[in-house]
């Protein structure tokens, strides 16, 4: 047994090559199916939701920005052929062919501190997917980080828009043909407590501890003017705090961009 020439390999290339040519111009071609009626098996979208980076959060604008990268990934079940017409080829990868439109949006009907990912298909097609964001299967010690915050759950959650702007998470609705589907992602940040340790907690406790043991020294004018100066370190420490609390500390911050990179 001797192993292929570097002519015959080509060759194989060639024949590869040719017949994805084939199969694309016969197969994926959106002309040769019926698009005015939903198929019987709608096309599945599997998304997933890659959190790049998240930049320090705008404490007096309340606003974080994040660089995420959106994978879609379709699975078609009408796309068949048989291999054996085709030089036994079996599947092809094809990097964003056919996208449909996409578009990035935010509607005041969909306002949840976050911003919706719209796919714009045909009149006639329904969405049905799986989803998944990536952060919330890993172990906890690969947590999402970024400064003093922490991404301690995320989630995804098919939406509906039905006519005069009802919205539902039901998938069985009667007229799948006039709902246009939303992916929700749902991300949720939870500020460090270390931060705070340093820089609120172990200040009070130090300064409290020393005011106790100054204020047991016998000589009281000694006594006195180290609880003084304990004193003006406290205000000092207590304008430290007023300083670093956020402006609005009794909401959530809002994640006022997301910087997306969608691949298919």
């Amino acid at each position: 047994m001797t192993l292929p020439s570097a002519s015959e390999q080509t060759n194989d290339i060639k024949r590869l090559v040719e017949n994805e040519k084939i199969i694309l111009k016969k197969i994926f071609v959106t002309n040769i199916y019926d698009n005015t009626q939903p198929s019987q098996l709608p096309t599945t979208v599997l998304s997933f939701m890659f959190i790049d980076h998240i930049e320090q959060l705008n404490e007096k604008e309340q606003i974080m920005n994040m660089h995420c990268s959106i994978l879609f990934h379709w699975k078609d079940n009408r796309i068949v052929w048989e291999p054996k017409d085709y030089g036994n080829v079996r599947k092809i990868s094809r990097m964003k062919g056919e996208l449909p439109a996409m578009r990035l949006r935010s509607d005041q009907a969909m306002q949840y501190y976050n911003t919706d990912v719209t796919l714009k298909f045909s009149r006639w097609s329904s969405l049905t997917q799986r989803n998944d964001i990536f952060g919330s299967t890993v172990p906890a010690k690969q947590n999402i980080r970024s400064g003093e915050f922490i991404v301690v759950n995320s989630s995804v959650q098919p939406l509906y828009i039905l006519p005069f702007g009802r919205i539902t998470a039901n998938e069985s609705l009667d007229k799948p043909e006039v709902m246009r589907s939303i992916l929700r992602f749902e991300i949720n940040f939870q500020r460090k407590i270390s931060y705070y340790i340093l820089t609120v907690a172990l200040p009070l406790f130090c300064i409290t501890t020393v005011s106790y043991m100054v204020s047991t020294i016998k000589i009281a004018k000694l006594s006195i003017i180290w609880l003084l100066l304990c004193l003006i370190l406290q205000i000092i420490i207590y304008t430290q705090i007023i300083n670093r609390i956020p402006p609005n500390q009794l909401h959530s911050p809002l994640c006022g961009n997301l910087l997306f990179r969608h691949y298919c």
